[in-house]
């Protein structure tokens, strides 16, 4: 859905987005649970509100799918951002960037702290298990401050 509206000329992005929406409604319907979440992510990608970004998310998460619920908190904190809503992206962005470094994609961590500054101070640790801890990073220290919890109630772990 996102290359239909980027390149709204080229039909054949937005047949291939219905396509693959047929494929997994199908599939759900026949009770696959991974079919049922590709269809929350397909939908929050079509509709962009954050009530369908927020199922997507808590599907991604039921399933452990740390790589998608990463990617969903991101989309959903830019659909925000474009929407000039910078306080309601922030949590958002936060919890991508916590799922892409427990998944260990440090290329991509960097990405979102260069590209946008509510992320720019945050230092990921680790808690020595399978949980990132997040530090805000002061000129001279490391201080731990509580971040704000987003509104699907995932905690970012201090």
């Amino acid at each position: 859905f996102a290359m239909a509206r980027k390149f709204p000329k080229q039909k054949e992005y937005k047949e291939l987005s219905f396509k693959y929406l047929k494929l997994f409604e199908e599939g759900a319907e026949r009770g696959n649970p991974n079919y049922k979440v590709g269809l929350l992510c397909l939908l929050a990608e079509k509709k962009q509100t954050k009530k369908n970004y927020n199922l997507a998310i808590e599907g991604c998460s039921e399933l452990q799918l740390l790589h998608v619920e990463a990617l969903m908190n991101e989309h959903c904190g830019l659909c925000q951002l474009t929407r000039r809503k910078t306080i309601k992206a922030q949590p958002y962005l936060i919890a991508a960037l916590k799922k892409y470094h427990e998944w260990g994609a440090k290329v991509k961590v960097q990405q979102m702290q260069e590209q946008h500054a509510c992320l720019q101070e945050l230092v990921l640790g680790c808690d020595g298990g399978a949980t990132a801890t997040i530090i805000r990073n002061s000129s001279k220290s490391l201080v731990k401050q509580p971040l704000p919890e987003n509104e699907f109630n995932v905690m970012v772990q201090i």
